[in-house]
């Protein structure tokens, strides 16, 4: 699923024009990054969370080059999440 998709599916289920859709979804993003980029941790009650990991300096095992701080985005599904994906019907590929 990409980004216009979640547009047009967005628009569909709650009934509002896809350019209104575009502009919540850009919104949402929006509040994401800036909140991240605060330091908050943003918390979705039943979906899960995103907050920012920051990797220390270090020296890198391979290469024994210093690798300097690095902060990474994550998301942490919530537990109600998970259990939504673990007893869900799909298929799943075992061939990978």
């Amino acid at each position: 699923m990409n980004k216009p998709i979640i547009i047009n599916e967005l628009a569909e289920r709650v009934g509002c024009k896809k350019k209104d859709s575009r502009k919540m979804l850009e919104c949402f993003q929006k509040l994401v990054v800036d909140a991240l980029m605060r330091g908050d941790t943003i918390r979705l009650s039943g979906f899960g969370q995103f907050e920012i990991r920051i990797i220390p300096p270090h020296v890198s095992g391979l290469t024994k080059q210093h690798v300097d701080a690095v902060k990474i985005p994550i998301f942490k599904p919530s537990q109600k999440f998970k259990n939504h994906i673990i007893n869900s019907s799909f298929a799943v590929d075992k061939t990978r």
